[in-house]
């Protein structure tokens, strides 16, 4: 137990988060999103939709959960201060087990507005809010751990399928040309766009004692080809390209220790979000390049009968590529939560960030977001 502690407080010195995307769950994002090894509600289906099967206990509950906050955006119409707040939506239902889990979700990831060019070289600056869709279901492998060894644990798999949205009503532009003949276009404010996307994920419980569990999990998120959607009806519109949703990847530890008063989880994540594809020339026409991110993210999260704190701290890092932006983001997040009856908690994170860019420009942004989540099961 010591030895992990110590690992993960060093890893703290290198703690990133991505750089765009809003986590959906109050938890996760009060722990700055260290939550692939944890995955236990319906954020799970998010981070690691293996971890829709229970683990802890022998009971089954059905979960529900509505989430309202801020997150963070690129406004690049700004030029003094690109960086801003944008509203987030989380709202899930799932059912979870000993053996198999399943849920659906909808929420938002990622908010931008950057300058694009249409189809007939027209330059305007345009806003793309990618909301998801998306199913999950997991299932516990008939072998585990424990037939390797003593004190071993449980094995989960999982699977997510969903649509990527982003969505905006046509707007109609009259113009005048040379004769005086009147023309009627149409023009996206807000990118109106969707495409399909699958994730697959596993989760490990390494060792498991009275006193002491030690969990693992990874999770694999395709990208999302966003492609124009509009309203056809024999009218005539130049499509904008917005930003794929890109691919990533994450894998995750969490130590969690049982006391007298309570559950103490230290987690750690990495993770490695593909922006570069996803905001090429090739693919995006909207003037907003990015390479890779590179993540890691640590969190803290004390559990009792009644309330729950949390903590997570986290800075980003670039990967080398074509593109760029050379900013460098770091910050913390505080959580905390508490139990309103047997069945029901509301929970709330906030999210301290700041934006430093090669330029010497810096600004900083405090998101905040509130839960409320129902559990309702049965014991065995």
């Amino acid at each position: 137990m010591k030895k992990i502690i110590i690992l993960s407080l060093m890893a703290a010195s290198a703690i990133m988060a991505d750089p765009l995307v809003s986590y959906p769950g109050t938890k996760a994002k009060g722990m700055g999103g260290a939550f692939t090894a944890i995955a236990n509600n319906n954020s799970a289906m998010y981070f690691n939709p293996a971890g829709m099967v229970n683990f802890e206990s022998g009971s089954k509950h059905a979960m529900f959960t509505a989430e309202v906050g801020t997150g963070g955006a690129f406004d690049l119409s700004n030029a003094e201060e690109p960086t801003s707040s944008t509203v987030n939506y989380f709202v899930a239902t799932g059912f979870t087990s000993p053996t198999y889990g399943y849920g659906l979700a909808v929420y938002s990831l990622y908010s931008v507005k950057a300058q694009a060019v249409d189809s007939r070289g027209n330059v305007s600056y345009k806003e793309q809010d990618i909301s998801v869709l998306s199913a999950s279901a997991s299932h516990l492998l008939p072998f585990g751990f424990n037939d390797i060894y003593p004190g071993g644990g449980q094995i989960s798999v999982g699977a997510t399928l969903g649509v990527a949205f982003s969505g905006g009503g046509l707007v109609q532009i009259e113009t005048e040309s040379t004769n005086g003949t009147s023309n009627s276009n149409y023009d996206d404010d807000v990118l109106d766009q969707r495409g399909f996307f699958g994730a697959v994920g596993i989760k490990a419980r390494l060792y498991t004692s009275m006193l002491f569990k030690l969990d693992i999990g990874a999770n694999y998120r395709s990208s999302a080809a966003l492609e124009s959607v509009h309203d056809d009806d024999g009218r005539t519109s130049a499509p904008v390209n917005g930003m794929d949703m890109p691919a990533e990847l994450a894998y995750g530890i969490a130590a969690i220790y049982q006391t007298e008063y309570g559950v103490v989880t230290l987690a750690a994540d990495q993770k490695l979000t593909s922006y570069e594809e996803a905001t090429s020339a090739e693919n995006s026409n909207m003037n907003f390049r990015l390479n890779d991110y590179e993540t890691l993210s640590v969190g803290l999260d004390f559990s009792g009968p009644v309330y729950q704190i949390r903590t997570g701290a986290y800075m980003s890092e670039e990967q080398d590529g074509e593109n760029g932006t050379n900013l460098n983001i770091s910050g913390y997040t505080l959580g905390a939560g508490m139990i309103l009856d047997k069945n029901m908690n509301i929970e709330l994170s906030v999210d301290n960030k700041t934006y430093e860019w090669a330029t010497g420009q810096e600004n900083s942004e405090v998101f905040a977001s509130v839960s409320l989540n129902i559990a309702v099961g049965t014991r065995h």
